[in-house]
């Protein structure tokens, strides 16, 4: 007879079996998490001071597996302007609102919720891209394309509101755009320097905000 227990599944489990295994990233993944990396660090330390090797221990990775993701810091550094775009891009579908005069009313009323709510991950990073030194590189061609998107969503939206009455037909929509883009942009600077110390104060860009839009406004719509 043979007194020995029995093995059983939890007996014959090695301590390694019980350990629970890290899953490695897939590539996309790793390429996001390098990306948003990358954006914090140019909310912080800027463009010129966000390098490979601050993204690369960011991550808790090798600078030469951070260049088998991405060539060079510019592509990463496209990439990341892209982000920070589609975070713009979602911000200008943020209203349903069917009249479009009353949708940029909306929109430009929840802008300001967008900007405090992530000064590391959007804000700050965004001026960064917006003050950078003027060139010609493959870099300054992307960040002009992601801009020229950006205005073509809100000269698109214009020109929408135009064809459904709710602003008037004599509108210059490329104008309005431009007006529409300093007014965010003057809001965003403002944001970024004043908020943190307390001083911030949203009335008069809501004034501003107010007077462009009645100035394109169709009688009546707003």
């Amino acid at each position: 007879m043979n007194d020995r227990p029995e093995k059983t599944d939890q007996a014959s489990a090695t301590p390694d079996d019980k350990v629970p295994r890290r899953r490695r990233m897939g590539r996309e993944q790793r390429r996001a998490q390098l990306v948003e990396t990358a954006v914090r660090l140019i909310g912080t330390a800027g463009i010129h001071g966000t390098t490979m090797s601050k993204i690369s221990a960011g991550v808790g990775l090798s600078e030469m597996a951070v260049y088998r993701h991405f060539s060079s810091k510019n592509e990463i550094l496209m990439e990341a302007d892209t982000y920070l775009l589609g975070r713009l891009l979602e911000w200008l579908e943020c209203s349903s609102e069917p009249s479009v005069i009353r949708r940029l009313a909306e929109i430009g009323e929840r802008h300001f919720d967008m900007l405090s709510s992530d000064l590391e991950m959007f804000t700050a990073p965004y001026m960064q891209f917006l003050t950078m030194t003027q060139s010609d590189d493959a870099l300054h061609r992307h960040v002009a394309r992601n801009n020229a998107r950006m205005k073509e969503r809100i000269e698109r939206m214009a020109q929408e509101g135009i064809a459904q009455g709710s602003i008037r037909a004599d509108v210059d929509t490329f104008l309005f755009t431009h007006e529409f883009v300093g007014w965010f942009l003057a809001e965003d600077i403002h944001c970024l320097s004043d908020l943190l110390d307390g001083t911030f104060s949203r009335s008069s860009h809501l004034r501003m905000l107010d007077l462009i839009l009645r100035d394109i406004a169709a009688p009546g719509s707003l």
